[in-house]
């Protein structure tokens, strides 16, 4: 008896989907909504994230000269007294590294700098927040720069 109910059930359900589709053509509604689903996968495909591809653009007025790096450029030492070692981040970069006296003065490394980038417009940057160095006649021992990265910055 349960399986006569079930059976009328089924055919009833079967009857009523005949006169749905009559009267509102369900075969077109289910290829409508089929359609959608694709044009929604097609819009998730095209919004994939894409790594950056494009090229670098430098903003101001860059030195081109001073692109040219001398990392053999080496400073005079005295190596009887005590020696440290300064590294220098340039502008377009490249880190160089050199060796100073604690007594070297300011200039000298800047000078260096000079020499090294190529470069005669700047300024060098030490600490955090960066502070430009302004003071070219204290020595390197006196401004702590002693194992330190400084930052050039092209004015």
């Amino acid at each position: 008896m349960e399986f006569l109910k079930e059976e009328e059930e089924k055919k009833k359900k079967l009857i009523e989907r005949e006169k749905l589709k009559k009267n509102y053509n369900l075969d077109e509604i289910e290829e409508e909504r089929e359609k959608e689903k694709e044009k929604e996968k097609e819009k998730s495909e095209e919004k994939k994230f894409v790594a950056f591809g494009g090229e670098g653009k430098v903003l101001g007025n860059v030195n081109i000269e001073g692109l040219n790096i001398h990392k053999e450029i080496r400073n005079k030492i005295d190596t009887g007294k005590p020696v440290c070692t300064v590294s220098v981040r340039l502008f377009n970069g490249e880190i160089v590294k050199a060796s100073f006296n604690y007594t070297q003065k300011l200039r000298d490394l800047y000078y260096f700098v000079k020499k090294a980038s190529g470069s005669k417009d700047f300024y060098l940057l030490d600490g955090f927040p960066p502070q430009p160095l302004k003071d070219y006649n204290k020595t390197i021992g006196e401004l702590k720069l002693e194992n330190s990265i400084l930052t050039q910055k092209i004015n």
